[in-house]
């Protein structure tokens, strides 16, 4: 088992040298995820999809950033040697847009300029097209009655807030994970 906090360069690194090397099942727990790499999850995700393994990526508690990109990639794209599983029940995703912070500030694509704006946009790009292939599914998640099918809420906040630049939370039980 591998257990990652975090999906930084460092983290994935070590993960995806685990998984070339290790020949049986594997297990990949991604607990109390604070973020990660957008380009190094990534390079993960190619890695696992490759992979001709049976693997588990389990999440606990939270995953944000990269952890739900992470997640909601292999929800999107069911792979058939890729299961995911929220042993706990539930999880909780944290979605935003790619940003970069300097002495506390946060800031966007649209607020840098040069080599750091290019690389960002990219990653904007990226995580905003998977965004919104999520958004149906965060929305059907959260606010949709079960019963009646009736939608609870104003969905269009969620989305609202994303491109904003807030954070966008979802409980995900495991119900919904197939």
């Amino acid at each position: 088992m591998i257990e990652l906090n975090d999906l930084d360069t460092e983290s994935v690194q070590y993960a995806i040298s685990e998984v070339n090397r290790s020949e049986s099942s594997l297990t990949i727990r991604i607990h109390g995820n604070g973020g990660g790499d957008i380009t190094a999850t990534r390079q993960f995700i190619d890695a696992l999809e490759s992979s001709s393994r049976r693997i588990c990526l389990e999440f606990e508690g939270y995953a944000i950033s990269s952890a739900a990109i992470l997640f909601y990639w292999f929800k999107l794209n069911p792979h058939t040697s890729i299961r995911l599983s929220l042993p706990k029940g539930r999880c909780v995703f944290v979605f935003h847009r790619p940003r970069f912070i300097c002495n506390s500030y946060v800031m966007f694509e649209e607020n840098l300029i040069g080599s750091r704006k290019a690389a960002l946009k990219e990653q904007t790009e990226y995580c905003d097209a998977l965004f919104d292939r999520i958004f149906p599914d965060v929305c059907r998640d959260t606010h949709e009655d079960p019963k009646t099918g009736v939608w609870l809420h104003e969905t269009s906040m969620a989305r609202k807030a994303y491109y904003a630049g807030y954070d966008v939370v979802q409980t995900v039980f495991d119900a919904n994970i197939t």
